[in-house]
């Protein structure tokens, strides 16, 4: 169920981030793009991406930036990076 406070602030269709943290051997930028491609079902729009290694290489951080289109789009792809092996973290 969807609560009423988070959808009061989400401002959709806009843009929204993502931070995926992931096992840099498992995950690389272009397979977590083709991840959200494939759950969206479209091309990622105005798409901007942040990548951030660990300082020991033990995890990658990537901030994904793109316009949404619903808060439906959105969970989508919370599921689908959450439930992935190579993923420690969606926030």
């Amino acid at each position: 169920m969807n609560s009423p406070e988070i959808d009061d602030l989400l401002q959709l269709p806009g843009p929204f981030t993502f931070k995926v943290i992931v096992k840099p051997t498992l995950m690389s930028q272009e397979r977590l793009l083709e991840l959200s491609r494939k759950t969206l079902g479209h091309e990622l729009v105005e798409l901007k991406v942040r990548k951030r290694p660990s300082g020991k290489g033990s995890y990658v951080s990537y901030s994904l930036n793109m316009h949404m289109q619903s808060r439906e789009e959105i969970d989508r792809l919370y599921r689908a990076y959450s439930s992935h092996d190579a993923v420690f973290y969606v926030l």
